[in-house]
């Protein structure tokens, strides 16, 4: 199994204070992995929920990456 560690941010207030504290373009790091089962990509990321797994495209909707 292949797995990306990638980069991401939001417009949301706690990536902008992350972004601004750290003086980075980036706020977040998520795994990126092929699901078999599924035949998609999904990614397993924190959030404020916790951590969450879910599909890449819903991922790309708020998060910008990199």
């Amino acid at each position: 199994m292949k797995i990306i560690l990638g980069f991401s941010t939001t417009n949301a207030f706690y990536s902008k204070m992350i972004r601004w504290g750290t003086n980075a373009n980036v706020s977040h790091v998520y795994f990126k992995l092929f699901d078999q089962t599924l035949g998609a990509e999904m990614v397993l990321h924190a959030d404020m929920p916790g951590v969450i797994f879910r599909l890449f495209d819903e991922f790309k909707i708020k998060n910008f990456t990199t």
